[in-house]
């Protein structure tokens, strides 16, 4: 749990001087999501607090992960068994609830598969398509760099 309170504590100085830091002024990065760093601080800027929100982040992003594999799996039974599974799986829920970028990462991860599928084996594949893969790309790297 240290990396999520580094996390806070970057996003925390960005949202409030304008600086990614660990104290303002110096320049270090010890943060291991920049992505996850620059959504909290968002989530600052509106008046929420960290950690609550960071988790709430998660929470959500985990459900959107379980109702697109509903939504997207074909057939009753499979889309009905695996997001059971996902939902059911216990490391889905410490993740969901750790304040980290873990399902964050799980959520851009799958629709960067969706709209790769749909650029494979689509019939019309629009030049935006194409650069939201791009833009989903990088958010994927910037969020879990390894």
């Amino acid at each position: 749990m240290d990396d999520a309170f580094i996390t806070y504590r970057y996003s925390e100085n960005l949202a409030n001087t304008g600086e990614i830091s660990w104290n303002p002024g110096d320049r270090e990065f010890g943060f291991s999501s920049l992505a996850w760093v620059l959504v909290n601080a968002l989530a600052i800027k509106f008046g929420l607090s960290l950690p609550m929100a960071a988790k709430l982040l998660s929470l959500i992003s985990t459900l959107l992960v379980a109702w697109i594999i509903h939504k997207k799996v074909k057939g009753e039974l499979a889309k009905g068994l695996l997001a059971s599974v996902f939902l059911l799986f216990p490391y889905t829920w410490f993740h969901a609830i750790s304040g980290m970028e873990t399902m964050f990462f799980t959520l851009i991860l799958t629709l960067y598969y969706l709209l790769s599928e749909r650029i494979l084996f689509g019939d019309r594949v629009s030049l935006c398509d194409r650069a939201l893969l791009i833009l989903i790309g990088v958010l994927l790297a910037i969020t879990r760099l390894e």
